[in-house]
């Protein structure tokens, strides 16, 4: 079974050092939008990963620009086509 799936994965560790650059540097100035640190694309699913019981269950997906492996949990993922 492979379905093509848009996903968004967003970067929470990268976000956390941006603001806190910004507090060091630029405390007057806007904080960076969470848009700036998701990461969007579409792909197939060719795997699911259970997840258990501390983890979220996840798809493995071959996104279709890059052709990369990605490990996206299911719960950021939109089924486009089954």
């Amino acid at each position: 079974m492979i379905m093509e799936v848009s996903y968004k994965i967003f970067d929470s560790i990268e976000y956390s050092i941006r603001c806190e650059e910004h507090d060091i540097h630029y405390p007057n100035g806007p904080y960076p939008t969470v848009e700036e640190f998701t990461y969007k694309g579409t792909g197939k699913v060719v795997g699911y990963i259970d997840g258990g019981f501390f983890r979220k269950d996840k798809f493995l997906i071959v996104d279709k620009e890059t052709k990369k492996f990605m490990k996206v949990k299911v719960s950021d993922c939109e089924i486009l086509e089954y």
